[in-house]
């Protein structure tokens, strides 16, 4: 899961009415300035790293299980998923080019949040960064440090080539950024940017510079998924394991997001599928291979930790409140064989196989961490 986070105005508080334009859903259908011309050289795109496609029904029969426990006030987050970026220039003035983009997405200032959006809506489109020149400095001559150390601010320069552009009620444009936000179907959301910079000004000299007029524009799109802690499991139940494994985790108390996450990134849609077989019903010797000891029960958090892709053993993890030799003493009455130290404070009795090394089935009774009040038990089967 890639960590690049969406703006912060996505975090405000600060809510909008949706769009009455007709907002771009995607980068690519967002609307060119007339005589755009591409700068691919400047293009930047990080791949999306497989993005989770979701039907309706797919995602509805999910999320009904995953809100069966949700809490009064669930915990959001946003995980980004692609960046993409494909950047213009324009003969216009930076100021034509702004004026035609505020008309066209009838943007206004202000920030947004778009955690409430439904699929297929939009935003409306705001203008979330507006620099002006500021003609009291831009007017006079001085040493431009910021630029560099030889570079020189050359004020008349300025004030002739900006008095002969048309101003704005804002003033001359250096650079400005209008974004909104798209729910797409899937329940991932896009942020769609459109920043426009002057490039005109150039240092020629010590102490001259020159201008070309030259607008900058780049069109981009953020795609980050952004679900509540309770939608993210269906966010990604879009195969049968997966589907299966919503309905029996949203019962269980220990599922929480972080124990979620962990699960997502090691199952595969089989794993999921029969960790779900496990623990759809009460712990008996049909899904856990042994009679379970008194209050031995589903431990789900630690269970995300324990399956790993590649792994020859499929490892189910279960937590008892009984301590470690009382559970050892219950289970050797029970299979009729003594358990068998590791050495390392582990005691295995080996349920299919002839040797703890080499058993297809196992049962392992763990030392109770200090400060841990349970004592993880794990069933082991070899994989198919």
């Amino acid at each position: 899961m890639r960590k690049t986070m969406l703006p912060t105005c996505l975090a405000l508080l600060a809510m909008v009415a949706l769009s009455a334009a007709d907002l771009a859903k995607t980068d690519k259908d967002v609307p060119r300035f007339p005589g755009l011309k591409s700068d691919v050289e400047k293009d930047s795109y990080v791949p999306d790293p497989d993005p989770v496609a979701l039907s309706a029904a797919s995602y509805q029969e999910a999320l009904t299980a995953a809100r069966a426990q949700a809490s009064p006030d669930p915990v959001s987050f946003e995980e980004t998923v692609a960046i993409k970026n494909s950047n213009y220039f324009s003969e216009a003035t930076p100021e034509e080019v702004f004026t035609w983009y505020q008309q066209k997405l009838e943007a206004k200032a202000g920030d947004f949040d778009a955690t409430r959006l439904s699929p297929g809506k939009t935003t409306a489109a705001l203008i979330t960064d507006l620099n002006a020149y500021d003609e009291g400095k831009v007017f006079t001559n001085f040493p431009n440090a910021v630029d560099g150390p030889a570079t020189f601010n050359d004020g008349a320069l300025y004030k002739k080539i900006l008095q002969g552009r048309k101003k704005t009620a804002d003033g001359w444009i250096r650079g400005a950024t209008i974004q909104w936000a798209a729910m797409q179907t899937d329940w991932s959301l896009t942020t769609i940017t459109v920043s426009i910079q002057d490039r005109g000004f150039a240092q020629t000299g010590p102490k001259t510079a020159s201008y070309k007029q030259r607008t900058e524009v780049m069109i981009g799109g953020t795609k980050t998924v952004l679900h509540t802690e309770q939608e993210m499991l269906a966010s990604k139940c879009t195969a049968p394991g997966w589907l299966a494994l919503g309905r029996v985790a949203a019962k269980l108390s220990g599922f929480d997001e972080g124990a979620l996450r962990r699960m997502l990134r090691n199952l595969s849609d089989a794993d999921a599928l029969a960790l779900a077989a496990v623990f759809a019903e009460p712990l008996s010797e049909k899904n856990i291979l042994v009679p379970p000891s008194p209050g031995l029960k589903a431990d789900f958090d630690t269970q995300t930790h324990m399956w790993k892709p590649g792994s020859p053993m499929n490892l189910v993890v279960l937590k008892s409140p009984q301590e470690q030799a009382a559970i050892v003493a219950f289970y050797e009455a029970k299979l009729g064989k003594k358990a068998v130290s590791d050495g390392k404070g582990s005691f295995i009795f080996v349920l299919k196989g002839t040797s703890a090394q080499t058993a297809e089935q196992g049962l392992m009774i763990m030392p109770r961490q200090p400060g841990m009040t349970d004592t993880t038990v794990i069933v082991m089967k070899a994989r198919p």
